[in-house]
């Protein structure tokens, strides 16, 4: 009989954890499809925007140079159209 009541006991705490954690898992899953929903109607937005305004996203570290100065030498160079 014991063993018995302390089965049933461990299931119902299981199912208590198990309810939790899926709340838990749901509300971040929300979440994330929220925030994407917002990005794309962000973007959305931007599309939609009037011809001639100007628009610039992101931080000035992300357009930074990520090449390390000391690599290589920059070559300007210039095309040359052969004639035939």
């Amino acid at each position: 009989m014991e063993f018995i009541l302390s089965v049933l006991i461990i299931f119902w705490l299981i199912g208590i954890i198990a309810k939790f954690l899926f709340r838990r898992w749901i509300r971040k899953k929300q979440q994330q499809f929220e925030n994407t929903f917002n990005y794309q109607k962000q973007e959305h937005q931007d599309f939609n925007r009037q011809d001639g305004d100007v628009t610039i996203k992101g931080t000035p570290a992300q357009y930074a140079k990520r090449i390390n100065d000391n690599v290589g030498e920059y070559v300007d160079f210039e095309e040359i159209k052969e004639k035939d």
